[in-house]
């Protein structure tokens, strides 16, 4: 990886350090790997333990699913009112949040609640002309409001910090509509913040849904250090990819993202191993090869870090030796994983970031020429041998690809059950109960033309 860029390392060393304040912020963006929660909470505590500590739950993204909140220690509840619009399917750019959706509600009264710890808020909303308000209760106690309405279409951000808190709660209280398109917390404490968001089938092209003045002004409400794009596995199952639309979607998408944060590293990693089932077997996806030149192609020429997570698991034909091991580390599927596969491509992307990071710590160690940079960097960068404590796992795996399953059991134990979510996609998963289902809004009224 080249080194990297900006403060990222300072913040990295300072938060290590416990200076007040400080953290490493990380934005991960991605299909449904990033979406099963193995992967994001072991990256969450083998990441946190690189930074020194946990600096709370982060950016989420209300009605996503498999949005990471239980991982990060937080419960959403919405009212009956709110309409979701998510989904893998590109779109003309509209007014959306940064993974590509949003929530939005008509009604004066509908509530969203968030319960977790934190001592410091950020909304993201929409203001728009015709738009509704919001009041915001921080333990009950109301903590301020906002008014949406507007002359066009605009990014709106109601900030709260205070002592240590557990709940807020968002009240539409205007008529007119009231559009949420994320929420972030943070504890107030050093550490690593990592904002997950995986959509279930999702090319990176899904990053494109957001107007780009939109994204740049969400992005740079709170620039992250390390931004994460890990995209890919569907690309490689289109059966017309084209490698040169794909490479200049990424190349749009990379610069998006230095225009909202210009200080960020960012880190393209490529898909893991996948292969297509069928009735006698398993065959190879060829445009999986494509996928990750085209990745490594990009990353050169725009500067950013690039990681082949194929090459990482033992390169092409490793899923079938990651199905056969012991314990099983991958689906039957071919595409996805087990809880044990989740965490270990968690460690093999934590592992290359900390081989980053420790290359960084010595340039800086080096160019130092006070005893506070020096103090700072006096501690080598190094990955725990094990996750810092049990990762809080719901165990859930949203399919994608062909959705094939061979097997009704996982490695881990427990029934797969199979269901259709709300945009008519296939999710299997070893939850007791499937997540519940919110109403989503029709394509029209997602697109503001």
């Amino acid at each position: 990886m080249p080194r990297p860029p900006g403060p990222l390392i300072e913040h990295l060393l300072e938060a290590r350090a416990g200076v007040p304040g400080a953290r490493l912020k990380v934005l991960h963006l991605g299909d449904s790997h990033v979406g099963a929660e193995p992967l994001s909470s072991a990256l969450k505590e083998l990441l946190g333990a690189l930074a020194g500590g946990d600096g709370g739950p982060g950016l989420f993204f209300p009605g996503l699913p498999f949005n990471g909140t239980r991982s990060r220690g937080v419960e959403l509840k919405l009212s009956a009112g709110w309409l979701r619009s998510y989904g893998s399917a590109p779109l003309p750019p509209g007014d959306t949040g940064l993974s590509g959706g949003f929530v939005e509600a008509r009604r004066t009264g509908e509530t969203l609640r968030v319960d977790g710890p934190f001592a410091a808020l950020e909304l993201f909303l929409l203001r728009q002309p015709g738009g509704g308000a919001v009041r915001v209760r921080v333990d009950g106690r109301i903590a301020g409001g906002v008014d949406l309405g507007g002359a066009s279409p605009d990014l709106a951000v109601f900030r709260w910090s205070g002592p240590a808190a557990s709940r807020v709660e968002v009240e539409t209280s205007g008529a007119g509509p009231v559009r949420i398109l994320g929420i972030s917390l943070t504890n107030g404490r050093p550490g690593l913040v990592y904002s997950p968001a995986g959509v279930v089938g999702a090319q990176a092209n899904v990053l494109l849904r957001c107007r780009e003045e939109l994204f740049v002004r969400q992005l740079a409400a709170d620039p992250p250090d390390l931004v994460i794009l890990a995209f890919g596995t569907n690309e490689a199952r289109e059966t017309a990819f084209d490698p040169v639309v794909y490479g200049a979607t990424l190349e749009t998408v990379i610069r998006r993202v230095r225009r909202g944060a210009p200080s960020a590293m960012v880190l393209l990693t490529a898909p893991p191993d996948q292969e297509r089932t069928t009735a006698g077997g398993s065959r190879p996806v060829p445009a999986l090869s494509l996928v990750t030149e085209a990745q490594r192609l990009v990353a050169r020429r725009t500067g950013s870090a690039f990681f082949d997570l194929r090459e990482a698991m033992g390169g092409a034909g490793s899923v079938r030796r990651w199905i056969r091991s012991t314990p099983s580390l991958a689906q039957p599927d071919h595409v996805h994983f087990t809880t044990a596969g989740y965490e270990r491509l968690a460690r093999l992307v934590a592992g290359e970031l900390a081989r980053t990071f420790e290359t960084g710590r010595q340039r800086f160690a080096s160019a130092s020429a006070g005893l506070k940079e020096a103090a700072l960097a006096a501690r080598p960068v190094v990955l725990p041998d094990e996750l810092p404590r049990p990762a809080r796992l719901a165990r859930s795996v949203p399919a994608g690809g062909d959705g094939r399953t061979a097997s009704s059991r996982t490695a881990g134990g427990g029934d797969l059950h199979s269901y259709r979510d709300s945009s008519g996609r296939l999710v299997v998963t070893n939850l007791g109960v499937a997540p519940p289902r919110t109403p989503e809004l029709g394509r029209r009224s997602v697109v503001k033309r």
